[in-house]
């Protein structure tokens, strides 16, 4: 049975983000069975309306706001009458699906439960828990007296992990729930060692490889921390606010820290992850990394806190190490095990790219949504 999507979400490409990359990916899978709109805000140097890859894109106009008070991580998009727009085109879709809880208000999906149309969500970030205290305090909030609305109404939730479904979905909510991990493009992000970065760098032995947002939530200070006395180089990948005092924490704590920021398409990455000896993901709280299932289809052996969804991912002392959270020292241990032992670090690699190729394609993603929309409609 063909069906008609639409896909809201307040970014899309040429914007590059986790979620956006999740939607292009399952949607250009599905737009080869099915009708797949994304409805978005319109950026600059932007076609309002566009063909990419099999699906319709709308953008809407919209202003972007590049500061906001904290805890609102900018960017911040405000679309303009997004619900005018699905008044006028619901009867186009059999699903209208909510990609975003913190923009897209009760209201917009309102309009798609009084037109007799399936209304779902997924979430891509889960209840905010160990960010800081007050982007913690105001989310919790936000999600309680907010995105409640949203999501009693919907027919389905969809969560990255089970944990983001555990913390996030309200307890009275009686529609689907189902957990759908982040895929990776296996293909591009194969295991082919290389040692261009390394000697892009001037890194001699051995580098290890993180991929995070430079905010506190990603835990970053606490993997400076760990790589005192460890005999290896950090390359540190991303952008982010806090870049100039973890510069300065990596060099008064004598680390070897290389922190690069420039924009890589995902061959480029996929370089970058094959120069590593070892990956780790130190968050305190992470729903589910795309950067992790990079790293594990690339082969890597992995070190990761037990933060939300990642525990999911990697299995412990099998397809990677996982340590507790904001813990240095558990950190450190777990990252000398790898580096030190070229077997036990050949194995969690193997075993991690084979729990990719089984559990977190692209193609499989696409196939988990698909059975999920038509759940909805039986």
């Amino acid at each position: 049975m063909r069906m008609d999507i639409l896909l809201a979400n307040p970014f899309f490409y040429p914007y590059y983000g986790g979620t956006e990359k999740v939607l292009f990916e399952v949607g250009k899978r599905l737009a080869s069975g099915h009708s797949i709109t994304v409805l978005t805000a319109r950026l600059d140097n932007t076609q309002e309306r566009e063909e990419m890859d099999g699906m319709r894109v709308i953008r809407l106009p919209s202003m972007v706001l590049h500061s906001a008070p904290h805890p609102i991580p900018p960017p911040v998009p405000v679309l303009f009458n997004p619900g005018s727009w699905l008044k006028s085109n619901i009867n186009d879709f059999d699903i209208v699906h909510v990609n975003n809880r913190f923009i897209f208000p009760p209201s917009f999906g309102s309009i798609a439960v009084r037109n007799n149309r399936k209304l779902c969500l997924t979430l891509h970030n889960a209840r905010p828990e160990r960010i800081d205290p007050i982007t913690d305090a105001f989310g919790s909030l936000f999600d309680d007296f907010f995105a409640k609305g949203l999501m009693r109404q919907c027919h389905g939730i969809a969560g990255v992990s089970d944990a983001t479904i555990s913390a996030t979905v309200p307890r009275d909510f009686r529609g689907i729930k189902t957990t759908i991990h982040n895929g990776v493009d296996h293909s591009t992000f194969a295991p082919r060692k290389s040692r261009k970065w390394k000697d892009r760098l001037g890194i001699g032995g051995k580098m290890v490889l993180t991929n995070v947002r430079l905010v506190q939530q990603k835990g970053v200070a606490y993997l400076i921390d760990a790589m005192r006395g460890i005999d290896a180089d950090l390359v540190v990948f991303g952008r982010g606010p806090l870049r100039p005092r973890l510069e300065r924490q990596a060099k008064a704590a004598g680390v070897r820290a290389h922190f690069v920021s420039e924009r890589l398409d995902d061959m480029q990455l996929s370089g970058l992850y094959n120069a590593a000896d070892c990956f780790a993901m130190p968050s305190l709280y992470d729903p589910c990394p795309l950067a992790l299932v990079e790293g594990m289809s690339c082969g890597l052996p992995c070190v990761v806190t037990d933060a939300g969804g990642m525990k999911e991912q990697v299995q412990d002392k099998k397809s990677g190490i996982v340590v507790p959270a904001a813990n240095p020292a558990a950190l450190a241990t777990a990252i000398s095990r790898v580096l030190g032992d070229r077997r036990l670090g050949g194995s969690l690699g193997r075993e991690a790219r084979k729990r990719v190729l089984g559990l977190f394609t692209w193609e499989r993603v696409a196939r988990e949504y698909e059975a999920f929309y038509r759940t909805l409609l039986e």
